[in-house]
């Protein structure tokens, strides 16, 4: 959204617009050098999207140099419009088009490993380390010390990763068989148990800020991410 054109002296000419294919809104902009017949491939025009948002983009050229300005909001509360600040770079938009091939791709090599670190966390009881390995969103929405009183209802005694389905560029679904039950337990005066059981489970990833993060999902499957 909110896209910008410029052109130079040349036969350049450079788009910019909002981008919300990364879960963050971020900046990213494409390149041709020939009046518009063939283009680069989409480039960031930030310095990445790890932990950062930005949006409102306006694009100048002076000569052969391009200009763009745009807002962005840093940390964990990124999306908070008081944080906002104005940044203003010079764009090399040959060097950015070299480096931009593979941007927009997934890691899908580490997807597993991180999926299983989430779930030896579940073995061990480690629910902050659960914490840690949950989507950026909703970390920014939850405090660790609420999400970890919230867990321990359940025993796990192990999983098996299925396999998963990729969901767009940066989004898969990941298949996991766990083992587990719930300890007899009171609950308003009620006892309550569940025994054990072999359960398999679809489970959201995203990849976001670099790396894999389970997304949150609540009773009625809503979540804090973005979009």
């Amino acid at each position: 959204i909110l896209p910008t054109i410029a052109f130079d002296t040349k036969q350049g000419v450079m788009v910019v617009w909002t981008d919300y294919r990364f879960f963050r809104s971020v900046v990213v902009g494409a390149y041709s050098n020939n009046g518009g017949t063939t283009w680069s491939h989409d480039f960031l025009m930030g310095s990445g999207t790890e932990n950062a948002t930005s949006q409102f983009p306006h694009l100048n050229s002076k000569g052969d140099e391009w200009w763009v300005s745009m807002v962005s909001y840093l940390g964990a509360e990124s999306t908070k419009m008081q944080q906002g600040q104005a940044v203003v770079n010079r764009i090399d938009p040959h060097a950015k088009a070299i480096l931009a091939v593979s941007h927009g791709i997934a890691d899908t090599s580490t997807l597993k490993a991180r999926v299983s670190a989430w779930w030896d966390t579940r073995l061990k009881a480690d629910w902050a380390g659960s914490y840690d390995l949950m989507d950026p969103f909703m970390r920014a929405k939850s405090s660790k010390p609420a999400y970890v009183a919230s867990q321990g209802a359940v025993t796990y005694y192990g999983y098996e990763f299925v396999g998963f389905e990729m969901n767009g560029e940066r989004q898969a679904t990941v298949k996991v068989k766990y083992t587990s039950e719930v300890p007899e337990m009171f609950i308003n005066g009620r006892k309550i148990s569940v025994p054990k059981q072999e359960t398999e489970v679809a489970q959201d990833w995203i990849y976001v800020d670099g790396n894999w993060y389970c997304l949150f999902k609540d009773l009625y499957g809503n979540n804090f991410r973005e979009l």
